[in-house]
């Protein structure tokens, strides 16, 4: 089975939004990147593999933990 990616959520799902704040970090809980899907900072992890999500429909926000 394929892992998970923001690249498969941004193709798959239409809950990621131009208005969408995505909020990155690693396995130990680091920041790695924060934006729109549409920056650079995100863009560079689109292939990176995702442990976890959690997606704040009140405040538009998505936090991607990577593995």
């Amino acid at each position: 089975m394929d892992d998970l990616t923001l690249e498969g959520l941004l193709k798959g799902h239409r809950m990621i939004t131009d208005d969408t704040q995505i909020i990155i970090r690693d396995r130990k809980n680091n920041f790695v990147a924060a934006g729109k899907w549409f920056e650079d900072g995100i863009l560079e992890t689109a292939d990176k593999p995702v442990e976890s999500l959690s997606y704040w429909a009140d405040r538009n926000r998505l936090h991607i933990n990577l593995k």
